[in-house]
């Protein structure tokens, strides 16, 4: 399942997806803890009906489940397969850093200014 995977805001069920068959989710991450996620764990979506929730069973331990849309199974990698660790890297949007940058050169023209003027 390979493509553009979205986190699914907030938490609750996915829509129905086979035979009242639902994936539960929190989307809830606790960077300072092992695990760093719930039994809920984080679900993503490629917006075509295909989802993939990745949660925790223990320290450590990780699964996930995978439904790809017009199927009528699901995929699981349960049982320790995850098991290992998990990394959270927090990852700046590309306009937040244009904006530090910015902020950044008008303060240094600002400072030049000044000396000038001086």
């Amino acid at each position: 399942m390979i493509g553009i995977w979205n986190l699914t805001p907030g938490s609750g069920q996915t829509p129905p997806l086979f035979s009242g068959v639902y994936m539960f989710y929190d989307n809830k991450v606790n960077p300072s803890q092992n695990p760093s996620l719930t039994s809920g764990g984080l679900m993503f979506s490629n917006g075509s009906g295909s989802y993939v929730n990745l949660y925790s069973n223990a320290a450590s331990d990780y699964s996930f489940l995978a439904f790809k849309s017009g199927e009528s199974n699901y995929a699981t990698g349960a049982n320790g397969s995850l098991h290992g660790g998990f990394s959270l890297t927090q990852v700046p949007e590309p306009a937040t850093e244009a904006a530090f940058v910015a902020c950044g050169l008008l303060a240094f023209g600002a400072f030049r200014l000044r000396r000038k003027q001086a």
